[in-house]
């Protein structure tokens, strides 16, 4: 006690002293007792409320655990390695709660060997106690055990909600993982698992991780809201999903690895944050019948080396960026597919990839059906481009592209641009109803086409500029806006035995420095000309038929040369009408039927009119004789 003390004013204060805490009651050792002396297959029934067991159970000892129900009957353990520690033997759990609350980072159940059954069961360790989560994996099994599991529920933990090793096997159904700190279903090394009915759920990593040699079958299962991906294959495990759904998780729907072969059907791959589904490293998954919807960004991305079996069928929409991306040195054959309304374009390859694209169709982007940069490889067979905002097919970066029967049409821009040293083949395409040119060259592109109608585009059915090349045969450009085939600058074509007809200006128009070789080619019933050369054009012209053009069949002016030989011009307004300025020489040609002029060469003109100018002089000097004479 302290004395009153004027001086400082203080009151009484009485000191006390803390009272010793009492010490913690001894832990009740009766069921964990008697669970441990039960005989082998006994089967015990456990009463409502919470069951503590201080230690570890262990038995190898066959054991039968039957509560009231998953809310009525908790079985508490308090240990430091696990709260059931099974081996051996054949064990069944059904309806109880089975949970950690200790302090270490403890499993739930382990299945060393031996049979486990569940049923109704909830495995929980890692509870939130105050601010920490502590404890290990719901369910781990090893060494060959077997696990079947009905209407079970394993989280939150602080590891897995179950992990699999050692060759151990798992036939689940009707299985819920959430909130499990690791990820909620791993396997590893070659352990085995069949899964139906999973709900996968806020799981920190991957909703089910396969690993090693690990083989799964998944089906009617949901995975989403996962922090990395709802499933992630890698090593060389293998399996099945058939028929899941696969949402709303931080970064990945799928994720397909290094060297894994998964077989992935019938599923819905929809609204994660980034792609639908990642597919890297030398993996070789099959993708058929899925739906890849409103991912944030692609709906499946393909890189490093990875082969894809097969990627069939699928459905790849309203996804952020592209429906299908092909980077780095990947290898992707992609038949039968729709991709439709994807933030960027339906199909994109990149870097080094090859792509084989067969029965596909590709429709309504914002930007580019089919999108391909750097020294990619890609052939198309058979694959429809429609609606496309920009370009239905943009090629550049040295890509090589061959495209073998199929339809370009309906781009707001250009149907197909090929730039920057692409290179292309075409055979049996239309390139059709598209806001501007249907073909665009530029930048050093080279194209051979054989068997190619560009019809009904709002410019130029081809148009060929910088230093690009042409090479075509059998190419129909048919009511076009423009040209059939406008070349420009100082590019070089060689066309034979095609047909440009009923275009908005010429069937063919050269400008600049413009090289052409045209041969056994009918230009007929164009608005303006058949043909015609300006500036300082070159061209080559053999065996042409021009006829039923509003104007002229073959124009040349400018500073044009060339070689117009073996043609014929019929029903024209002018059958072929050079400028004066032209050094075209024309031989050998029949013009008949037209409308004004068969042939109308100025430069004859010209030669025959320029002794005409010195009529003035002549006549001056006899008028100064016949003064002097006079």
């Amino acid at each position: 006690m302290e004395l009153f003390r004027p001086d400082m004013g203080s009151f009484w204060v009485k000191r006390r002293r803390s009272a010793p805490e009492p010490d913690p009651p001894p832990p009740d050792r009766t069921w964990l007792e008697r669970l441990e002396q039960a005989e082998e297959g006994e089967e015990i029934l456990l009463p409502e409320g919470v069951i503590e067991l201080p230690e570890v159970l262990r038995r190898t000892a066959g054991l039968k655990l039957r509560g009231l129900g998953v809310d009525r009957t908790i079985l508490r353990g308090l240990g430091t390695e696990a709260v059931l520690l099974f081996g051996g033997g054949d064990f069944r759990l059904q309806d109880l709660t089975v949970e950690y609350a200790g302090k270490e980072d403890a499993d739930v159940i382990r299945l060393e060997g031996g049979r486990l059954e569940l049923e109704r069961v909830r495995v929980r360790g890692g509870l939130r106690l105050g601010v920490e989560e502590r404890g290990g994996c719901g369910l781990v099994l090893s060494a060959e055990a077997h696990l079947v599991g009905k209407d079970v529920e394993l989280g939150p933990n602080d590891g897995s909600g179950l992990e699999l090793r050692q060759k151990a096997m798992a036939d689940l159904r009707t299985l819920r993982v959430h909130q499990n700190r690791r990820g909620g279903l791993s396997l590893l090394e070659d352990s085995q698992a069949r899964i139906e009915g999973l709900q996968a759920e806020e799981n920190g990593q991957a909703g089910l991780s396969i690993r090693d040699q690990a083989r799964v079958e998944v089906f009617d299962s949901l995975c989403r809201r996962n922090g990395y991906a709802g499933m992630l294959w890698q090593g060389t495990s293998s399996g099945q999903v058939r028929n899941c759904t696969l949402t709303q998780n931080e970064r990945y729907g799928i994720v397909v690895m290094d060297q894994s072969a998964v077989e992935i059907t019938d599923s819905e791959i929809s609204h994660n944050r980034a792609s639908g589904m990642l597919i890297s490293g030398r993996a070789a998954p099959v993708v058929r019948g899925n739906r890849f919807e409103h991912n944030g960004k692609n709906g499946l991305a393909v890189a490093r080396q990875a082969t894809p079996a097969c990627i069939s069928g699928n459905r790849f929409a309203s996804n952020g960026t592209h429906g299908l991306l092909c980077l780095e040195q990947a290898s992707v054959h992609a038949q039968e597919n729709e991709f439709r309304e994807n933030g960027s374009s339906g199909l994109c390859a990149a870097d080094e990839a090859r792509l084989v694209s067969e029965k596909n169709h590709i429709g309504q982007h914002p930007r580019e059906g089919v999108l391909l940069m750097g020294k990619v490889q890609a052939t198309f067979r058979d694959t429809q481009i429609e609606e496309a905002g920009r370009y239905g097919l943009w090629a550049g970066g040295k890509a090589t592209v061959q495209i073998l029967r199929g339809e370009i049409r309906r781009a707001r821009a250009v149907g197909l641009m090929l730039t920057q040293g692409a290179r292309a083949f075409l055979e049996a395409i239309t390139v059709q109803e598209n806001a501007s040119a249907g073909l665009w060259l530029e930048g050093e592109a080279y194209l051979e086409a054989r068997h190619v109608l560009t019809a009904r585009n709002g410019g130029p059915g081809c148009l060929v500029r910088g230093t690009a090349h042409l090479l075509g045969e059998h190419i129909s450009g048919v009511e076009n806006a423009q040209n059939g085939l406008l070349l420009l600058e100082g590019t070089q074509a060689v066309v034979r035995e095609s047909l440009l007809e009923r275009n908005g200006l010429s069937g063919i128009a050269l400008y600049g420095t413009a090289r052409l070789e045209l041969r056994r080619s009918r230009l007929a019933a164009n608005r303006h000309h058949g043909l015609v050369a300006t500036e300082q054009s070159a061209l080559q012209l053999r065996e042409v038929l021009c006829e039923g053009n509003v104007q002229t069949g073959i124009y040349l002016t400018g500073q044009s040369t060339g070689e117009v030989s073996g043609c014929a011009c019929r029903g024209n307004r002018d059958g072929i009408w050079v400028d004066s300025t032209s050094s075209v020489h024309v031989q050998s040609n029949r013009c008949e039927a037209n409308r004004r002029f068969n042939l109308r060469d100025r430069r004859r003109i010209a030669r025959g009119m320029r002794w005409f100018w010195l009529l003035p002089a002549v006549l001056s000097v006899a008028a100064l004789l016949r003064w002097l004479l006079g």
